[in-house]
């Protein structure tokens, strides 16, 4: 860290974390209530057809029994009162009742309605009549506590006059205690439902929002690292500018100090901008929108070129080393971002000068088959094992001893990760503290002509 103020601390994330955990608890809750309800209209829509129709099918059933009882015993009833006789079968109820065991009552009714015969008095008393005419006619009624379904049939003679009427009534109790039970289970079976939907959709919302949840994380230390990276140099300037104003009478050259630190924190500001900046850009869509054919072979030519300068003021030697493909119709050019892959490569290449104080860096560019292969290797003072499996986390920095002096962001990696994961490719790092370093990329390439 350069200049002459204070490091700032990281402001705190508790209360920017507690809400975002209130948050994404909303919205499991939302989502279980969401699915619960999906459920529950789903359940009653369907809850709905299956008794309706259980109790149309019922009602068909018994329907279909009255009529098929019903017919034949009206066609042997009109035959005798064509004859001019009373009907045979009414003569002995009670044996008419054995016949039709199923049926609770049977009867015979004149032309105006009148009750003529009946096996069942009782139900018969209380049992409505309305004229059908010359139709058949299904009724349900409830008489006392007992609910029948009744058939009305006209006695027509040959020459279409109703002569009288045969009713069949039938007991529906069981079945209507039947459809209760079924409601009953219908009832309990939502209910239960209900409850799993809701305790599964709050547990797969878990599963759902996992990945947001992470974001929001990654988000909420983003913020927190930019934030604290982007005001210590404006308090360091600010600190230093107190300085200067505070002594009117000083020359320039006494304000040197002072002056040469606001100067190093603005490129530091200006630095950190366009790292911010190339992170946002290095995302997929957008390097998927910047895509052309990219000779990687020629690009590491010129990031190498603009970099040797500062390795030789180091005593550094840069080496570049582009064997010749496997094949002879596979070439170094890929489809990709050329300005990010230009980054992804002067960061790698920056760090390799930064960090290395004596001997050379290494730079291997390899095709095989199906991919590239870059490949930079440095002797500088390589990384601890703790830090490797954070050093492409943003603004992660392994320690001051390595920091010291350098300026850096703790961006670069992260930039040159994203930039390799935008082309479908990957980034890893082997190293050593004390024993180099050594950054490989991969990216995924296609055959061309040559």
């Amino acid at each position: 860290m350069t200049g002459s103020g204070p490091a700032i601390p990281a402001a705190p994330r508790t209360g920017r974390a507690d809400a975002g955990s209130r948050l994404l608890h909303g919205l499991r809750v939302r989502l279980a209530l969401l699915l619960a309800t999906m459920f529950l209209v789903f359940y009653l829509i369907t809850a709905g057809l299956i008794y309706g129709l259980t109790a149309q099918l019922t009602q068909d059933n018994v329907d279909a029994v009255l009529g098929d009882t019903t017919r034949p015993l009206a066609a042997r009833v009109l035959k005798d009162l064509d004859r001019g006789v009373f009907p045979q079968e009414f003569v002995t109820l009670a044996k008419l009742s054995e016949m039709y065991p199923k049926v609770s009552a049977i009867v015979l009714r004149d032309a105006q309605g009148n009750v003529i015969a009946s096996t069942a008095p009782r139900v018969t008393r209380t049992l409505a009549y309305r004229s059908a005419g010359s139709a058949e006619q299904f009724a349900t009624r409830q008489i006392g506590s007992s609910w029948y379904r009744v058939l009305t049939l006209p006695l027509q003679n040959p020459y279409r006059r109703t002569v009288g009427y045969l009713q069949m009534a039938l007991n529906q109790d069981h079945d209507r205690s039947s459809l209760a039970r079924l409601a009953e289970v219908l009832l309990l079976v939502g209910g239960l439902g209900i409850l799993f939907a809701a305790a599964a959709g709050f547990f797969l919302s878990r599963l759902w929002l996992r990945p947001a949840m992470r974001a929001w994380q990654q988000q909420e230390r983003f913020v927190a690292d930019a934030s604290h990276e982007l005001r210590t140099p404006l308090t360091v300037m600010r600190l230093n500018l107190d300085l200067v104003l505070g002594q009117p009478d000083a020359t320039i050259a006494d304000n040197g100090p002072w002056l040469q630190s606001i100067e190093e924190e603005i490129h530091r500001l200006h630095r950190l901008s366009d790292q911010l900046l190339a992170l946002a850009r290095s995302g997929g869509a957008a390097a998927a929108s910047r895509q052309s054919a990219v000779d990687l072979e020629s690009l590491v030519m010129r990031v190498a070129a603009a970099f040797r300068p500062v390795a030789e003021a180091k005593g550094l030697a840069l080496h570049v080393e582009t064997p010749a493909p496997c094949a002879p119709e596979e070439s170094f050019t890929l489809p990709g971002d050329p300005d990010g892959l230009y980054e992804l490569l002067a960061v790698l290449l920056d760090n390799a000068v930064k960090y290395t104080t004596a001997g050379s860096i290494d730079v291997c560019l390899q095709r095989s088959r199906s991919d590239i292969r870059l490949e930079v290797r440095d002797t500088g003072i390589g990384i601890e094992p703790e830090h490797l499996e954070r050093i492409f986390d943003r603004f992660y920095r392994t320690d001051l001893a390595r920091a010291k002096g350098s300026g850096g962001t703790g961006l670069g990696l992260a930039i040159a990760r994203d930039v390799a994961l935008a082309h479908g490719g990957r980034i890893s790092v082997h190293s050593a503290a004390g024993q180099g370093t050594t950054f490989t990329v991969v990216l995924p390439a296609t055959s061309r002509k040559s």
